[in-house]
């Protein structure tokens, strides 16, 4: 199966460690792409004009849209639901 989310990282990266943690016990199901060894995933990065990880995305949609230590599960749902406006994003209520 493959997830929905797609969490862009590096090596020896501190915020990306935060990251995962924070999904983790969250409970959020995610890919991680890590751009020390992964062109395509470094590529698109550039492509969207980031220039920092992690960075957290649902297709093409960036999520983290707050610096690391202030996203929170509220800042998730909050750019999940710009994707579904008024639906079920099928994202537990997780506040």
């Amino acid at each position: 199966m493959s997830n929905l989310l797609r969490l862009y990282t590096q090596d020896d990266c501190g915020y990306c460690v935060r990251m995962k943690r924070k999904l983790d016990q969250w409970g959020i199901e995610y890919e991680t792409i890590n751009i020390s060894e992964d062109a395509k995933g470094k590529h698109f990065l550039k492509e969207q004009g980031l220039k920092t990880v992690p960075q957290l995305f649902f297709k093409d949609l960036k999520l983290n849209n707050v610096d690391t230590d202030n996203f929170d599960q509220h800042a998730l749902l909050s750019s999940l639901r710009t994707t579904w406006p008024g639906q079920d994003s099928g994202v537990e209520d997780m506040s």
